[in-house]
């Protein structure tokens, strides 16, 4: 009932927000602050997911749902296994050193909020509806 690029919209500028706050963890953050931060992002996710699966699987035909969602699925994966392998390269996550992973995790963070804003100003945008 609600308007679903509204929805989208706060859903998006929530994500940015709270990982912009992520992407200055340090490895001495506190328990709360990290809690307070993925509850926030939370929101945001919860907000944004519903109406954004909606219309990507609005915009594909019945016979590709299976295909679409797979797609959605992996492509949420790949970019964080992509900004892991770029700072751990052949080693493996529990060898690690602190640092690695925590430069790892801010740097995608940051990048996710970038994204996230991006998403935000298109989920604005007036879309066609899917013909047929």
């Amino acid at each position: 009932r609600m308007n679903q690029r509204l929805l989208a919209f706060t859903g998006m500028t929530i994500c940015a927000a709270a990982l912009v706050m992520m992407a200055f963890l340090t490895g001495k953050a506190q328990i709360f602050s990290i809690s307070a931060m993925l509850f926030l992002l939370g929101i945001g996710i919860g907000l944004f997911s519903t109406p954004n699966n909606t219309l990507i699987m609005n915009s594909v035909e019945k016979k590709h749902y299976g295909f679409a969602s797979s797609t959605l699925s992996t492509m949420r994966l790949a970019m964080c296994v992509i900004i892991l392998n770029i700072f751990a390269g052949s080693a493996k996550l529990d060898s690690l050193d602190e640092n690695g992973l925590i430069t790892a995790l801010r740097t995608a963070f940051a990048f996710f909020a970038v994204l996230s804003a991006l998403g935000a100003v298109m989920s604005l945008r007036k879309t066609e509806s899917k013909a047929g």
